[in-house]
């Protein structure tokens, strides 16, 4: 199967990072690994690492000025890399510790930071591997690194070969480097420390919703109606946050409703809009785009308010609960 793309004018092959996270001699998340290097092209090349049974125990002692030769040509490959796959089985509801390892060989140093990544994991089913990709996306997070992609991948039981493999399993890697690419990565990022929401229902639904580019967790709860997951920066913290609202789209731009249940003050993320309204992205399906926002005012606001309510009636109930008029942005692409 051929993949053909290009990347930006003016610089060379886009550099990929490839590890698995299995010691394993017949490792099914090896042999995907192997299956993105044969996937490389002429603009996107996947280089292969191998050194994770090399490593020595992370010791911050032993990272000095002379760290130990594993270490320096870990951190050379991944100097070097634009971007990273990561392809871990799951032990005991985590990543492996030989991989674990590997990365905190990377904090002090580094070399991941603000840099994609896509995450797989092979699985007898969709439904495994949930826990060490969880794991695995805590610790990336924490090292600045922005993950793109996260999913778990079904192998069969019976040996398959990465040079001749199922098609769904081809087309998931395939997915998962198209997603590394610069034409996804490069553009409408914000860049900064990802600080997800405390509460998990808001968190689990972000995370489910990017890492299937929209395909789930899109709609509220149980009540069938679509959402939008908003990324924009925080205004004490300046780190990266990321909510999910309900989807008000007129004339291809977006309704931002400040509701918080009509509870007496506005939610926290109204002032990091008013804070930072072009630090700020919109992710309606499967890509995120940047848009520039700004708070509504009379008929204009007027008008906003009756499509949201019209898009979702309980915004009405919650205007009735406050004595606080209930803010509307909107949100125009960047680029218009």
């Amino acid at each position: 199967m051929s993949y053909a793309h290009s990347t930006p004018a003016g610089r060379g092959p886009w550099n990929v990072f490839a590890v698995s996270g299995s010691l394993q001699a017949a490792s099914s998340n090896s042999a995907l690994v192997q299956l993105a290097v044969g996937l490389s092209s002429d603009d996107l090349i996947v280089q292969p690492y191998a050194g994770l049974d090399h490593l020595p125990y992370f010791n911050p002692d032993l990272d000095g000025d002379a760290p130990p030769q594993a270490v320096v040509d870990l951190r050379q490959h991944a100097a070097r890399a634009d971007a990273f796959l990561i392809a871990s089985p799951e032990y005991a509801h985590e990543m492996p510790g030989a991989l674990k390892n590997a990365l905190d060989w990377l904090v002090r140093s580094g070399e991941l930071y603000g840099k994609p990544a896509a995450l797989l994991c092979a699985a007898p089913s969709a439904e495994r591997g949930i826990y060490a990709r969880r794991a695995l996306q805590q610790t990336l997070n924490a090292q600045g690194v922005r993950i793109v992609a996260s999913v778990t991948v079904p192998v069969p039981r019976s040996k398959w070969s990465p040079e001749d493999p199922p098609p769904a399993i081809e087309q998931a890697v395939a997915a998962a480097l198209e997603a590394l690419r610069p034409s996804h990565t490069l553009k409408d990022v914000l860049q900064g420390e990802y600080v997800p929401s405390t509460r998990d229902w808001v968190r689990e639904q972000v995370e489910v919703y990017e890492r299937s580019a929209g395909q789930e967790a899109n709609t509220l709860r149980d009540t069938g109606l679509p959402i939008i997951v908003v990324t924009m920066r925080g205004n004490k913290t300046g780190n990266v946050r990321k909510i999910a609202l309900m989807r008000v789209e007129h004339g291809g731009e977006y309704a931002l409703v400040a509701s918080r249940g009509g509870a007496p003050k506005h939610p926290v993320w109204y002032y990091n809009l008013l804070a930072s309204p072009d630090e700020v992205t919109l992710q309606d399906g499967a890509e995120p785009f940047a848009v520039h926002v700004r708070e509504l005012s009379g008929d204009e606001r007027s008008a906003w308010w009756d499509r949201a309510v019209a898009a979702y009636p309980p915004y009405a109930e919650y205007q009735q609960r406050t004595q606080r008029q209930i803010p509307v942005f909107v949100a125009s692409r960047a680029d218009s």
